[in-house]
């Protein structure tokens, strides 16, 4: 069976894609989805890397100065 493919417009460009298997075993319930602690971690290596490399890691432009 073929996986599903999701193709959208995003912040002015084209994104796929696919459902990945953590997706589908949050969504059964299977598995947990990100804790606020993680999240906490990510939203922290984003500003590191916006500051670093004044890109935003999605691939929008950032201002160095963030």
């Amino acid at each position: 069976m073929a996986k599903k493919l999701h193709v959208a417009f995003n912040d002015g460009r084209w994104v796929a894609s696919k459902s990945g298997s953590l997706q589908k075993r949050i969504a059964a319930g299977k598995a947990d989805p990100i804790s606020d602690r993680e999240r906490a971690q990510l939203q922290e290596l984003r500003e590191t890397y916006i500051r670093t490399f004044g890109v935003d890691p999605d691939g929008a432009t950032a201002s160095k100065t963030a």
